[in-house]
């Protein structure tokens, strides 16, 4: 049993994909949800949009789990996995954002504050060595927890960008 995966039935996390055996571990959700805060509270987008991106780097500097990326060759797991825990931010940011006239541009937000790791995985996936010195500093910038402090972490930070989106 590797780190996601968990014993059938029992509820490990928050959120618990029974088809794969898998959490869906929240670690796009809290940049998702900053990015849409700080776009929420600053509705400039020549301001918003480059703090959003920005507020990644921070968020990865402050102690959580992150889980380590997948590796290649990626699985069905991997897709599952990574594909819940984004679609579950996404649709998080939407929902608390239904009826505003900054709907796009805080979906944009939120987007471009994961868009670090995206460009991670680029380099990883697609071996692209002109963004080997990026990978490098992006992977030491995380201060790592183990598993449940971590996610502890993970979801005061959500549930803080969530408190700054509806209020």
């Amino acid at each position: 049993m590797n780190e996601y995966e968990i014993m059938p039935g029992i509820i490990f996390d928050i959120f618990y994909f029974p088809l794969v055996k898998s959490t869906i571990l929240m670690l796009s959700t809290p940049h998702l949800l900053t990015g849409a805060a700080i776009v929420t509270l600053i509705p400039d987008p020549n301001l918003s949009l480059p703090l959003s991106f920005i507020s990644h780097f921070c968020l990865d500097a402050i102690p959580h789990w992150d889980g380590g990326g997948p590796e290649p060759p990626l699985t069905k797991n991997d897709y599952l996995r990574v594909g819940g825990d984004y679609f579950l931010g996404v649709s998080l940011v939407f929902l608390l954002t239904l009826g505003s006239n900054n709907q796009v541009l805080i979906l944009t937000g939120a987007v471009l504050a994961t868009l670090p790791d995206f460009i991670h995985g680029a380099s990883k996936f697609l071996n692209l060595p002109f963004l080997d010195s990026y990978a490098r500093f992006h992977s030491r910038l995380q201060a790592k927890l183990p598993l449940l402090p971590g996610l502890a972490t993970n979801t005061v930070m959500a549930i803080l960008a969530i408190g700054l989106i509806r209020f």
